[in-house]
């Protein structure tokens, strides 16, 4: 039961990049407003629960002093700084009406929209998430003509 459940573990990324929509900005503007707003809803309600469960575990590594801020061990955290999440929503549309930024995944492109609403430099965040993104979509395109 151990190696189907280990087997289940690598296959399911995988089958993920697969089903992967292409084009995110596509996926985003065809979402309602009020999608939208459950989906941002939802990431600050995962993030809040993995970084509680990595904060409560950290604080029994030797490694953690407890001095450093919260924020700084898990930087999406700072999405609770940003209180209007419907502002939130249209920065990540805006940011997606331009077609480089197509292919960077919604959760990436959170954490964009999420510094410029902070009034941070996004630059170097955005240069990064299209890097990635395009990294994931070629990786993408390779599985797909490997099982061809």
């Amino acid at each position: 039961m151990r190696k189907i459940g280990f087997f289940l573990l690598l296959l399911l990324p995988c089958l993920a990049i697969a089903e992967a929509p292409d084009n995110w900005a596509n996926y985003w503007h065809r979402l309602t407003p009020g999608e939208k707003i459950a989906y941002l809803r939802g990431y600050k309600e995962g993030v809040t629960t993995a970084a509680t469960e990595a904060v409560s575990s950290a604080r029994y590594s030797p490694a953690y002093s407890g001095d450093t801020p919260i924020n700084e061990i898990v930087p999406s955290l700072e999405i609770y700084m940003v209180k209007d999440i419907d502002i939130l929503s249209k920065v990540i549309s805006n940011l997606y009406e331009d077609p480089a930024n197509s292919y960077i995944q919604i959760k990436d492109m959170i954490l964009v929209a999420k510094d410029r609403v902070l009034g941070k430099s996004t630059e170097s965040t955005l240069q990064s998430a299209r890097s990635k993104a395009l990294r994931a979509h070629e990786f993408k395109r390779k599985i797909i003509n490997e099982n061809k």
